[in-house]
């Protein structure tokens, strides 16, 4: 594998939608009486803009994962940045691998098995709230362990069963879940629960299915909730086809902060979890990314009737705006959510993918969003033709993408894009 490392800043001037140059936005934190907030995403769907990236963005980087012949990154479930290093949950194996911010490979941790300290399934992890060790939370057990940051075994700490993801907050752990349900489950599983570091609730909402009358009759279908994003140092917690937007903060009590309206495409509950047609689920507004918040904006995905849109609500306008996917890929809620990755802020910075977070990570007091993309792929995508047709405000950063583009070969790894949005 040839060596490549790029890492380099834009700094831009934010523009308006209209494209004439001001001066960039000053974060304006809303206070925290002000919340919850009601989004009206139905109406938004009439108020259009081209989101372009130099908009919103301060900064873009490009990281290329350098992993030795012995390891494979096959797929990419969780992405988080602490101390200098990048911890990466990869989902063949079960395990976090570990770089440093140049893309060097240093280690893995964990140990897939059903032997004392073993695990069979990964499916989530956190470091913890100094940032020096890593809690693993494993499928089908719901067993919590921690590993200190030399990858080596501390301990068990407890058992919480049926969440699908777990995070850390201020010395408490955060679980969201659950994949799956039946007729015979128990009736008290947690849609959202909050957790001291001994498994002890301190806050937590039921799963919704049990607000449906005569639930254990009636065949159910739990769709999940969305992976929790990060914003200022606290926890956005949103289940699929929900009206309401949760934060959890240090208190680790959560509390709404955005209420969405949704017009006449409401999600009915019964629509939600009750197995019904994909013409149902087609014909009501649905999300199908987490939202991504930053001091002056939330960005999110929608769908109605397949057609995908990103929706912006601007925090200081208290106004939303809408940008629709101009491709001919359709949302197939029957199959699935599928976020359509060709969506994204239109990058006018050097001429690269569309840009849309998949993670977000709050790093130094810093807000940074991730998307990750197969070297190979990114290469076949980014061709001369492709860069011919983008029109760009910084050409010299285009040269540069360009030329880590064409130095790409098939056996490089994910390359990193990571972006700093106002």
């Amino acid at each position: 594998m040839k060596n490549l490392e790029l890492l380099f800043f834009c700094f831009v001037s934010v523009v308006s939608c209209k494209n004439t140059a001001q001066k960039p936005a000053i974060p304006v934190e809303i206070k925290a009486e002000s919340f919850p907030i009601t989004i009206k995403i139905d109406e938004a769907r009439s108020n259009h803009e081209i989101p372009l990236l130099s908009n919103f963005s301060e900064d873009v980087s490009y990281i290329i994962l350098k992993t030795p012949s012995s390891v494979i990154i096959k797929s990419i479930n969780d992405i988080q940045i602490s101390n200098g290093n990048i911890f990466i949950l990869e989902g063949l194996s079960n395990k976090v691998m570990v770089f440093d911010m140049n893309g060097n490979f240093k280690k893995q941790i964990g140990k897939i098995g059903r032997g004392p300290n073993e695990y069979l399934s990964l499916r989530s992890f956190c470091l913890d709230q100094n940032d020096e060790d890593l809690l693993f939370y494993t499928g089908y057990s719901g067993d919590v362990y921690k590993f200190n940051n030399n990858g080596e075994l501390i301990g068990r700490l407890f058992r919480f069963p049926f969440a699908d993801y777990m995070y850390s907050l201020d010395n408490k752990l955060v679980f969201s879940g659950f994949a799956g349900s039946n007729r015979n489950m128990p009736d008290n599983i947690t849609q959202f629960a909050i957790t001291n570091l001994l498994g002890q609730i301190i806050d937590s909402i039921l799963c919704p299915i049990y607000s449906i009358d005569n639930w254990r009759n009636k065949q159910l279908f739990f769709p999940g909730n969305f992976r929790s994003t990060k914003f200022n140092g606290g926890l956005l917690l949103y289940g699929w086809g929900e009206d309401t937007l949760f934060q959890v903060r240090e208190s680790g009590k959560r509390k709404p902060k955005y209420f969405l309206d949704f017009g006449k495409y409401n999600n009915p509950i019964n629509t939600r979890y009750v197995s019904g047609s994909p013409e149902k689920l087609n014909s009501c507004i649905q999300a199908i990314s987490p939202p991504f918040e930053t001091y002056n904006n939330i960005f999110w995905k929608f769908a109605l009737y397949g057609e995908a849109f990103i929706l912006r609500y601007d925090k200081r306008k208290h106004e939303a705006f809408t940008f629709f996917y101009k491709g001919e890929k359709k949302i197939d809620f029957a199959r699935g959510r599928n976020s359509l990755n060709e969506l994204g802020l239109m990058n006018d910075i050097d001429g690269g993918p569309d840009f849309f977070p998949e993670w977000s990570v709050y790093n130094d007091s810093t807000q940074l969003f991730i998307c990750a993309k197969e070297a190979f792929k990114l290469k076949k995508e980014l061709t001369q033709e492709y860069f011919k047709s983008r029109e760009v405000k910084f050409p010299k950063k285009k040269d540069k993408l360009q030329e880590l583009v064409n130095n790409l070969v098939e056996k490089d790894d994910y390359v990193l894009i990571i972006v700093k949005l106002i």
